[in-house]
């Protein structure tokens, strides 16, 4: 693979901690829903 080595060397400057842990508990309590449904679950909750 040519990949450079910036690739390699970004670090993110975010923390997506948060997002993770949400994401990761829908998918184990609704396993039957895709990236597509938990995605918008997420997006729903943060406009209420």
């Amino acid at each position: 693979m040519n990949l450079s080595r910036i690739v390699y060397k970004y670090k993110s400057k975010r923390d997506d901690s948060q997002v993770e842990d949400k994401v990761l508990s829908l998918a184990l309590n609704m396993p039957t829903d895709g990236q597509d449904m938990i995605y918008y679950r997420i997006r729903n909750e943060a406009v209420k």
